[in-house]
Parts: structure tokens; sequence; C-alpha cells
């Protein structure tokens, strides 16, 4: 992910970029909603649209 963040993939990196994801994805759809930083200096802060999500 470290290329992918400074802007460009090569291509022989892109199916072990693509499994990074999903397992991101995995891990982060096992979270509440209620677990999200919004913003990371003020941590009290709740969601931007209320409680509907």
């Amino acid at each position: 992910m470290n290329e992918l963040y400074s802007g460009s993939l090569s291509l022989d990196k892109l199916k072990d970029a693509k499994n990074e994801l999903e397992e991101i994805k995995q891990e982060f759809s096992k979270l509440s909603p209620d677990k999200i930083v919004w913003d990371a200096e003020d941590l009290g802060k709740t969601l931007p649209w209320g409680g509907e999500i």
C-alpha cells in the first residue's frame, strides 16, 4: 500500500493491493458505527448526520 499512497502502483503489485483492500474492508465491516472516530481532535464528536446510518 505504500506505493499506492505515493500515487502509483506497479502492475505486479496490483493483486496484492486488491487482496489487502479486501482484508481492510472485511475488518471495517466488523465495526459498529459507534466505534468510528469522526474527529481525531474531538473524540466525543458524533455522527455528522445524527443517528441515521
